[in-house]
């Protein structure tokens, strides 16, 4: 203990408080170094068990295509980017469509109703990791998607923000 209160009834209220040692102010510091040296050797050394964390579950990595204008050709680009991917890394790649209402990945790669998304927009639960997997589709190219309807009406989900974060987490 280090303090300014210096009498006798102090230092013993302190000592038996459970303090290894008791300075008042002022004090020079090699009488302090000396007290701290004292009472790290009178302490018993503890080995110290330094367990690791548990490794996080994998995960992939997220590529985001995007366009400024309109999104001529971003579709095509996703898509290729994916097969790509797949095909040289032999990894296991979603192909995700994030447009509800505009969703023509589904379309262009031959699925005539694309619907995991808007199925997980519309219900009013939590989505799980278990729903998305569930509603992934496989394509011939190897590629796993998650697609979005191409129906205009379906546009109206653009504002679930949260679900479609917790959809990106679990498709990771």
């Amino acid at each position: 203990m280090f303090t300014a209160k210096s009498q006798v009834d102090d230092r013993i209220e302190g000592l038996e408080s459970g303090a290894d040692a008791y300075l008042t102010k002022p004090t020079q510091p090699r009488e302090l170094f000396a007290q701290v040296k004292a009472i790290l050797k009178r302490t018993p050394k503890r080995e110290v068990v330094v367990q690791a964390p548990a490794p996080p579950p994998p995960s992939g990595k997220i590529f985001g295509v995007l366009a400024a204008k309109g999104g001529i050709g971003v579709s095509t680009m996703a898509t290729n980017l994916a097969v790509t991917l797949h095909k040289k890394t032999k990894e296991n790649v979603i192909l995700s469509d994030f447009r509800p209402g505009q969703g023509t990945i589904g379309l262009d790669l031959g699925f005539r109703n694309p619907s995991g998304m808007l199925g997980l927009l519309e219900n009013n639960k939590a989505v799980s990791l278990e729903d998305v997997r569930g509603n992934l589709l496989p394509h011939k190219s190897g590629v796993m998607t998650f697609l979005s309807s191409h129906e205009p009406e379906d546009a109206k989900h653009f504002g679930e923000a949260d679900k479609f974060l917790t959809i990106t987490k679990h498709l990771r």
